[in-house]
């Protein structure tokens, strides 16, 4: 019998690269690793922010963090500001560009999910369920990240 841990585990796994093909194939133009594209997609979320809070926020180191933004910088897509709380960790915030190709990107996969997932159509890909798997890796992911 399998543990259903292990198999949700194995579930994550797969459908992490299944979600790295589905990527790499929807934005093969855009020159971003899922890393950069993370980043971008924090800034929209939650507005301009230091490396650390990134990395704090995405459980990385601040040198991680630190490489992806230096590469977003170099795409035009992301700025540093003066922070007044802090004279040597400076604010990250999205450029106009950083914001452009991000919502291109999200435009290209409401229209690819929108083509092959139906949560309306299908009960076992329900609204609810996805809220019900976000919110049990969400939890899952907590624990574990506590036992390090």
């Amino acid at each position: 019998m399998v543990d259903p841990l292990d198999d949700l585990l194995s579930e994550a796994r797969v459908f992490y690269h299944t979600l790295v093909r589905v990527g790499e194939r929807l934005h093969e133009h855009e020159e971003l690793s899922l890393g950069m594209r993370a980043i971008l997609e924090r800034l929209v979320a939650d507005g301009p922010q230091t490396v650390p809070d990134m990395a704090r926020a995405r459980r990385v180191t601040r040198q991680r963090i630190q490489a992806l933004v230096d590469a977003l910088k170099h795409h035009g897509y992301v700025q540093a500001s003066p922070n007044p709380a802090h004279r040597r960790s400076v604010v990250i915030e999205l450029t106009a560009d950083g914001r452009q190709v991000i919502a291109r990107m999200k435009r290209r996969e409401r229209a690819f999910l929108a083509a092959n997932v139906d949560p309306g159509a299908d009960p076992a890909v329900s609204n609810a369920r996805i809220a019900a798997a976000v919110d049990t890796l969400r939890v899952l992911g907590e624990q574990l990240e506590g036992g390090l």
